[in-house]
């Protein structure tokens, strides 16, 4: 068996990373692009994160293969954050970079965003200060802010550990113990 050092498995790993990170890109366009019509845009966000789950695992089991088939919990865990590190990295600089540059999206977004909620809040005894209420939520979360992009990079990197760990045992092949 021909078992992948440290630094090739993270490097493995890097490069995935970056490849599932391009595809996270295409799926932040394709999401922009269907922003005003907000079941599609739900479907493509939901869809998109199990593609980005199917990248993973199909990623890990290559990286496995390439590793002569085994790969233990902690190694198959370790290359997975990496690629989920790395992949919400250039996220981050995507978002951000389209946030600070196409202001108007960000505002036909939240135009489509607060029409929805207010859709969905349209019923007998509805109350206007609601709608108020919602518009400022919105015009808060307009503006672009480097501290509340960064606070979201973190929370995506920890919220994706979840189903890393899930991915990771079922993927893991551990070699077989010595007497």
């Amino acid at each position: 068996m021909n078992e992948l050092t440290t630094q090739q498995r993270n490097l493995r790993a890097l490069i995935y990373g970056i490849l599932i990170g391009l595809y996270y890109c295409m799926l932040i366009l394709w999401m922009n692009s269907a922003v005003d019509n907000m079941a599609k845009y739900r479907a493509i966000r939901i869809g998109g994160f199990f593609g980005f789950l199917g990248l993973l695992a199909a990623f890990g089991i290559l990286m496995r293969k390439n590793n002569g088939g085994l790969m233990d919990f902690r190694k198959t865990f370790g290359a997975i954050i990496i690629m989920i590190f790395v992949t919400e990295l250039i996220s981050f600089v995507f978002n951000s970079v389209q946030t600070a540059s196409h202001p108007e999206m960000v505002a036909r977004f939240n135009k489509a965003y607060l029409d929805a909620l207010r859709a969905r809040h349209m019923r007998p005894g509805y109350v206007d200060s609601t709608s108020v209420q919602l518009q400022q939520q919105v015009d808060q979360s307009r503006h672009f802010s480097l501290s509340n992009n960064i606070v979201a990079f973190f929370s995506s990197v920890v919220a994706d550990c979840f189903p890393a760990i899930i991915i990771s045992f079922l993927i893991r092949k551990d070699p077989p113990k010595q007497q």
